[in-house]
C-alpha cells in the first residue's frame, strides 16, 4: 500500500462505494444489477486536485495524485485509463476532491456513470465532514 493514500474521508467514501456495488447479499442492489441499472465494480478511481471552483463545486486544473482502489489496496498511477462510461451505471466509478488550504473545506465530486454523478462542498467540524455551500446532483 502506498505511504500516500488519499485523504481519510475520501478513503471512507471509496470503500462504501465498493462495498455497495459488490455487495452479494444486498437484495436492492440485486434488483438493480438485474435491470441494468447497476453493476459491480472493478475499480474505483480517486483525483485528488490542489485547486477548486467552490462556488461550483468542481475540482480544477491538473491532477495532483491519482490512485485506483481495487477492493484492498489504494495503488498510485500515473495517469488514468481511458474508462468505458456510455452506460447509466459504470464499472469503474471516479471521486474526484480538492481540500483548502487551512484543511477545513473539501470540494468532493463523485462520477457513478453516465451523467451520474455529485458533487458538494464539505466542512469539517468537530471530526466529521459536513455538507456546506453549493451542491449538485445529475
Amino acid at each position: 500500500m502506498d505511504q500516500h493514500l488519499p485523504h481519510h474521508h475520501v478513503v471512507e467514501i471509496v470503500k462504501g462505494i465498493w462495498s455497495s456495488a459488490n455487495a452479494r447479499w444486498d437484495p436492492i442492489m440485486w434488483f438493480f444489477r438485474m435491470i441494468g441499472a447497476a453493476q459491480t465494480v472493478d475499480a474505483v478511481f480517486v483525483i485528488e486536485y490542489g485547486s477548486g471552483d467552490w462556488e461550483h463545486p468542481l475540482c480544477k486544473g491538473e491532477p495532483d495524485q491519482i490512485w485506483k482502489y481495487d477492493g484492498s489496496n489504494f495503488v498510485t498511477i500515473e495517469e488514468m485509463p481511458d474508462l468505458v462510461h456510455g452506460s447509466i451505471s459504470t464499472k469503474t466509478p471516479i471521486v474526484r476532491y480538492c481540500i483548502n488550504n487551512k484543511g477545513s473545506k473539501m470540494i468532493l465530486n463523485t462520477f457513478y456513470g453516465y451523467r451520474s454523478g455529485i458533487g458538494t462542498v464539505l466542512e469539517e467540524k468537530g471530526g466529521k465532514w459536513i455538507r456546506r455551500g453549493p451542491a449538485w446532483r445529475s
